[in-house]
């Protein structure tokens, strides 16, 4: 079905975190701190005679943190960097778009396309501040920045990347939210599903020496929107009469509490969703999972 393969360059983009009394965040001025962001998205849609349709897309950003300074509450103050950028989106239409931002090749089709919008993402030190309860505050993005990604072809899900919504919720995947309030509102937006959205808790699991270890609980809910964003590389309406038949989120992190700061951590969550697309009656399954992983 025609309309249904534009789907996969609707990926969904979603947020994490952790907690627990110990743990809390210990940055010094002139410390860099870095992780590895890995998600991926299958995305399957059956229209019954209208044909099916499945899409599998995967990204993995490597983040430094810089610190420059440390306020007397242990808030800092620094910049986030992309260092690496790796995206590959497949579909069994053919499209498939592959970008490494340390190939030697140039980039192809689509990939050359989005060029200049990875590499703003590439040469960009957003200002950041961190509490050390793991609360993500990103300044207003430099006017310079804004005026180099203005014009820039890119689908909407893709482009998110590079807004401060969009740099905040890299931030938030990697700052475990932690203290006597540990969650963290979720959100998860597609063009063709629509927005949900609810709050993800990380609950203390166990404790092996320094390190604590929590596990996730999260409910989506699909919120009303009155109009959706146009997307040029997915022309289609959302669904209507959307519906969340099923929903699933396992996981876990871990924090070192002595050193304060993350180890890694996994969310993966599963949703069914059934409504009407384009007259269409269709069910739609996604699964997408994210990992944070320290680096050396």
């Amino acid at each position: 079905m025609k309309s249904l393969s534009i789907l996969a360059l609707a990926v969904c983009t979603c947020t994490t975190a952790l907690s627990q009394e110990a743990a809390k965040w210990k940055f010094e001025a002139g410390q860099e701190l870095r992780y590895q962001v890995s998600q991926q998205t299958e995305f399957q849609s059956n229209a019954g005679e209208a044909g099916t349709f499945s899409s599998v897309a995967e990204q993995k950003l490597d983040v430094r943190w810089r610190v420059d300074s440390v306020d007397a509450d242990g808030t800092m103050t620094g910049v986030q960097q992309v260092e690496r950028f790796q995206v590959t989106i497949r579909q069994p239409s053919g499209l498939e778009l592959t970008y490494d931002s340390e190939s030697t090749e140039a980039p192809e089709g689509l990939a050359a396309m989005l060029t200049p919008m990875f590499e703003t993402l590439l040469a960009t030190e957003v200002p950041i501040t961190i509490t050390a309860s793991g609360e993500v505050t990103i300044p207003e993005l430099p006017e310079t920045v804004r005026k180099r990604l203005a014009g820039i072809p890119a689908t909407r899900a893709m482009s998110e990347l590079v807004t401060e919504s969009g740099i905040r919720r890299l931030a938030e995947q990697i700052a475990l939210p932690v203290g006597s309030d540990a969650n963290r509102v979720v959100t998860v937006d597609n063009r063709v599903l629509g927005l949900m959205q609810g709050t993800l808790a990380w609950k203390p699991a166990k404790t092996e020496g320094d390190i604590q270890q929590f596990e996730p609980a999260l409910t989506l809910e699909l919120q009303k929107s009155d109009t959706a964003p146009e997307d040029p590389y997915v022309p289609v309406k959302p669904m209507e009469d959307a519906k969340i038949t099923a929903q699933s989120t396992e996981g876990s992190a871990k924090f070192n509490t002595a050193e304060g700061r993350l180890v890694e951590s996994n969310l993966s969550l599963d949703l069914v969703l059934t409504g009407e697309l384009m007259g269409s009656n269709v069910e739609c399954h996604v699964k997408q999972t994210i990992e944070v992983k320290e680096q050396e």
